[in-house]
């Protein structure tokens, strides 16, 4: 009688070409984010790294997610297997986002590896608009405000903003940044708005439905006959192309985005195009030294964004 042992199948009875692939798709996988808030709301802080960009902006994150994390630790083997791919990979990572009316922007990332250069060729991003529930922590109510500023875009705005600037700041994951290394730059960042999932009615992409009915300025965040997802999406798409125009108010928020973003950023609703922001090419040319909402003239430090611009002039950008 034959006491040998069949080898059990598994992932170390595949060959190594296979394995090799199989390690290379799941490194650009995103791992599966929190389905409601509740569910994981113990593992949110609010995201203070010191810097400029966050501050109190509402973003709460949880530690990221290593899609690859317990395949490297089946044996030292499939270990090495694991830190060889990662190598070669691209530097691709991948950011979701529950955004809870009022509540916050709850963030977890997804990375196989962190940067080992400064750039990163592409940034995905989902974003899932909840309705906040009773069973949420207190500590998260009110760390966003879309009730409007002081001439500028409303607070919550800045959320998104910071977002992107503590990426190309602070790289994925939004760790310390290095003092001695540039900032981040990223080829082509994708934004999804994705459905709701959490059956509410959605009449406002920024406010509760409760707090929506009882207040005056109704328009704001409004839905309409749009879709919860594409109005976000067109909300985002407004204040960012306000951003990128470069106007005489915008240029110090723009320019870092201009100078961050090598390629083009996307923003998409399920799965289709809103608007997609060319940011490799010029548009057209208009004159950089318009009067302000503050009384106009030539603001201080205006001359270094025009030389910044080359000729005095700003770029805008096209939209699809």
């Amino acid at each position: 009688m034959d006491n040998e042992q069949e080898p059990k199948p598994g992932l170390m009875a595949v060959p190594v070409q296979v394995r090799q692939i199989i390690i290379n798709i799941l490194a650009h996988t995103p791992s599966d984010p929190p389905s409601f808030p509740s569910v994981s709301q113990q593992d949110y802080r609010l995201l203070k790294p010191g810097g400029r960009y966050f501050g109190s902006n509402g973003i709460w994150q949880r530690p990221p997610i290593n899609p690859v994390l317990n395949m490297m630790l089946v044996n030292h083997q499939l270990h090495e297997e694991v830190k060889f791919c990662l190598e070669a990979v691209p530097q691709r990572y991948h950011l979701d986002v529950m955004n809870i009316k009022t509540y916050g922007l709850w963030t977890t990332w997804s990375i196989s590896k962190m940067p080992k250069q400064q750039y990163i060729e592409t940034v995905s991003c989902t974003f899932r608009l909840f309705e906040p529930t009773p069973d949420l922590d207190d500590r998260f109510a009110d760390s966003v405000s879309f009730q409007g500023g002081c001439g500028g875009p409303p607070g919550g705005i800045w959320a998104f903003y910071a977002l992107l600037a503590g990426l190309f700041e602070y790289g994925p994951g939004y760790c310390t940044r290095n003092p001695d290394k540039p900032r981040f730059v990223v080829g082509t960042i994708v934004l999804d708005f994705l459905a709701p999932t959490d059956g509410a009615i959605h009449s406002s992409v920024t406010q509760p439905e409760a707090m929506f009915l009882q207040r005056y300025m109704r328009w704001q965040g409004t839905r309409g006959d749009r879709t919860a997802e594409e109005a976000l999406a067109g909300l985002l798409s407004k204040y960012l192309g306000i951003l990128l125009n470069l106007d005489y108010d915008s240029i110090r928020y723009g320019r870092f985005l201009w100078e961050s973003i090598l390629d083009r950023l996307v923003l998409r609703s399920t799965a289709k195009i809103t608007r997609r922001l060319m940011l490799s090419k010029s548009a057209k040319l208009t004159n950089l030294t318009s009067s302000s909402s503050t009384g106009g003239g030539t603001r201080s430090g205006c001359w270094n964004d025009a030389k910044w611009l080359g000729t005095g002039k700003k770029w805008t950008t096209s939209a699809l």
